[in-house]
């Protein structure tokens, strides 16, 4: 057995249809491996499930935006007694009654995280976390850049002051 690891820093996952990120054990010859990633600094957004763990996959995640938007959506989709995530200073962004997480458990049972201070308790992370709308310029086409109430800085170097309103 042995194990693989990758980061994803600065990136966007955008409308991607089940998940924006599956991490998953894979097969070696006889052996198995365990896989792990990195997110740092991702915007993770259109997707049913932001990120999905399975078998004893792990998760290190810092200064993420997470989207999921549905019913039958998640922000972590985790496998049976997955725990083996480190997370903090994410935003969580929950649209139409999805979850945080979700965890399957041994047998039939699943564990339910609909808000964000539930999922602090059970393992303690994303303590400096948050759970709220971010207001991005425009999420739709793709553009996630946060609103803002004065200047801010454009691709080319230059500042502009968003419309009254748009904030």
């Amino acid at each position: 057995s042995g194990s693989s690891g990758a980061t994803i820093r600065n990136s966007v996952l955008w409308s991607n249809n089940l998940n924006g990120i599956l991490i998953q054990d894979r097969s070696i010859g006889e052996g198995s491996a365990s896989s792990s990633l990195n997110l740092i600094n991702n915007v993770i957004w259109g997707s049913r499930n932001a990120v999905q763990l399975t078998g004893q996959s792990s998760l290190s995640s810092y200064n993420n935006l997470f989207q999921a938007n549905s019913t039958a959506g998640r922000v972590y989709l985790l496998s049976a007694g997955q725990k083996n995530i480190v997370s903090d200073y994410n935003a969580f962004f929950r649209e139409n009654n999805a979850f945080i997480a979700e965890r399957q458990e041994p047998g039939l049972d699943v564990q339910y995280f609909t808000r964000l201070a539930e999922w602090q308790a059970d393992l303690t992370n994303d303590v400096h976390s948050l759970s709220h709308d971010p207001l991005v310029a425009d999420a739709l086409a793709g553009d996630f850049h946060l609103q803002s109430a004065g200047r801010r800085f454009l691709p080319n170097g230059g500042f502009t002051n968003d419309a009254d309103g748009v904030y």
